[in-house]
């Protein structure tokens, strides 16, 4: 019998790993939640992520948007078991102008207090395309999620820069971008190249929400990813 290796999703900004779903019908998968009404920083995240790893067999950590920093940071800490890492739909450094980040202060929680707007939802994250269903999923968990939770999380991004954790992974990672992205640029390969060789870039036909629109192409990049780099050694 072939040996399992786990594979440990963290969420995006929401951390309730809810929107995960089909991705789960996919794959066999665990999720790490994120409190929904503590505002914790991705140190204090990485604290509580790091106690929860596997103690024991191999494993790969994903990490998806918001938590693709987090993920990084962990890694570059080479925990024991850890084989691999994906990251998907996310960034390194603040995804706005550098310029912008003096702004962070600004994000209050009562910018976060009102439903998000569906229109905003299919722009930014689901895809122009999006089933009404998905569309009313998303606004119901982010609206599970308390305000200064989501404000202090958005601070957090205008402030990370991972670049020196990618430099000091030494697990191969796989990084998969949205082709039709409207939140976030595709990743630059050469610019991962030249921080750390051992990534390889992948491109979905899919919108900022990845995982959720596209679980089974999905599934089958994180597999054959495993298999190249995991089950072959």
């Amino acid at each position: 019998m072939a040996e399992r290796i786990r594979i440990v999703v963290l969420p995006g900004l929401d951390g309730t790993g809810q929107l995960l779903g089909p991705l789960a019908a996919e794959l066999d998968m665990e999720v790490v939640h994120f409190p929904t009404d503590e505002a914790l920083g991705y140190s204090q995240l990485e604290e509580r992520i790091e106690a929860a790893l596997p103690k024991d067999g191999r494993f790969i950590l994903v990490g998806e948007s918001f938590s693709g920093p987090l993920v990084l940071r962990i890694a570059a800490k080479r925990p024991r078991g850890l084989v691999g890492v994906v990251m998907v739909g996310t960034f390194l450094s603040a995804p706005v102008p550098r310029v912008l980040r003096v702004f962070a202060p600004l994000l209050k929680a009562l910018w976060f207090s009102w439903p998000l707007p569906s229109w905003l939802v299919r722009r930014l994250l689901a895809g122009r395309d999006a089933p009404e269903s998905l569309i009313q999923e998303v606004r119901r968990v982010v609206r599970s999620v308390k305000p200064r939770v989501l404000a202090h999380r958005l601070r957090e991004i205008l402030m990370v820069d991972a670049r020196a954790a990618l430099t000091a992974v030494k697990v191969p990672i796989l990084w998969i971008s949205g082709g039709k992205d409207a939140l976030l640029r595709p990743m630059d390969r050469a610019q991962l190249v030249a921080i750390n060789a051992g990534v390889e870039t992948s491109v979905v036909d899919a919108p900022h929400f990845i995982l959720e629109r596209e679980p089974l192409a999905s599934a089958e990049l994180i597999r054959a990813f495993i298999e190249r780099h995991v089950r072959s050694k």
